[in-house]
C-alpha cells in the first residue's frame, strides 16, 4: 500500500486506487486502520476506506449486518476516532455506498443518519457534496422535511435550497400553504424566494406572476428579497 500511496491524487483518485488494494480480512483491515496516526495522507485514507468497506458493507456494497441503532453506533464510534478534517470524508464515503465509486446505495434511514452526523460535525463541504447523491435515493417530500430542520446558517443555506427545490417543482402552487407554516426566519424567506423562482419557471401565466410577487412581498430579509426581485425583473424583461 505504501507504493500505491505515493501516487499523487491528481493522477489517480483514492477511490480508483482502492481497486488495486490487496484483499484483506476485516481483522487485518482493522489492525491496519488502528495503526494509522495520520489519516490525511493517501495511505491513511486507503486504510480508513478499506476498513469501512469491510466493516459496513457486504460484497455487493450493500449495507451489511443490521440497519438499526447498533450500526449507527458503530459508525459514530469509528467517526469519532478520526481527526475533524477526515470525518466528513468518511461519512460521505459511507453515504456513497462505496469508497471506490460514486454510487448512491443503502437504506433511506441510513442516508438521513449520515447527513445528520455531517451536520453535527459541521462537515459543510461534504454535506453540500452529498446532495447530489441524496437526490437519486430520497423522495422530494422526505428530503424537504429533512431540510427544514437544518440549522439556519450561511453554510447550510444552499443545502436547504437544494433540499426543498425538488418538492417545490413537483408540487407547484400546492406548496404555498406548506411555506406559510414556516416560522419567521432565514428558512421562511429562502423558501419564499425559491417558491417565487419555481412559479416563474412553470409558465408565463398571469396567475403565476401574481403568486411570485405575493411571495416576494412576504420576504423580510432585504438581501434575499432583492435577489428574488431581481430574478422576477429579469423574467419579465425576457418575456416582454
Amino acid at each position: 500500500m505504501a507504493t500505491l500511496g505515493a501516487v499523487p491524487e491528481s493522477m489517480i483518485p483514492t477511490r480508483d486506487l482502492m481497486k488495486f488494494l490487496p484483499k484483506l480480512s476485516l481483522e487485518e483491515a482493522a489492525a491496519r486502520f488502528h495503526a494509522i496516526d495520520d489519516f490525511s495522507t493517501r495511505e491513511g485514507e486507503m486504510a480508513l476506506f478499506q476498513y469501512a468497506q469491510l466493516r459496513f458493507f457486504d460484497d455487493e456494497f450493500e449495507w451489511g449486518r443490521n440497519d438499526g441503532a447498533e450500526k449507527l453506533a458503530e459508525i459514530e464510534e469509528v467517526n469519532h476516532t478520526l481527526p475533524l478534517e477526515m470525518q466528513g470524508q468518511f461519512l460521505y464515503g459511507l453515504l456513497a455506498g462505496s469508497f471506490s465509486r460514486e454510487t448512491a446505495m443503502g437504506v433511506k434511514q441510513r442516508t438521513f443518519d449520515l447527513l445528520d452526523l455531517m451536520v453535527e460535525g459541521e462537515n459543510w463541504a461534504h454535506l453540500e457534496r452529498a446532495q447530489f447523491l441524496v437526490s437519486v435515493q430520497v423522495d422530494p417530500e422526505e428530503r424537504a422535511a429533512w431540510a427544514v430542520n437544518l440549522p439556519e446558517r450561511a453554510e447550510t443555506a444552499e443545502v436547504f435550497e437544494m433540499g426543498i427545490s425538488p418538492y417545490l417543482r413537483r408540487n407547484g402552487d400546492q406548496t404555498w400553504e406548506w411555506i406559510q407554516g414556516f416560522p419567521d426566519g432565514m428558512w421562511r424567506d429562502r423558501a419564499l424566494a425559491k417558491y417565487s423562482e419555481t412559479m416563474l419557471g412553470q409558465s408565463g401565466q398571469f396567475e403565476n406572476l401574481r403568486k411570485t410577487m405575493e411571495a416576494i412581498e412576504l420576504i423580510k430579509d432585504a438581501e434575499i428579497r432583492e435577489g428574488a426581485e431581481g430574478l422576477h425583473a429579469l423574467y419579465e424583461r425576457a418575456n416582454q
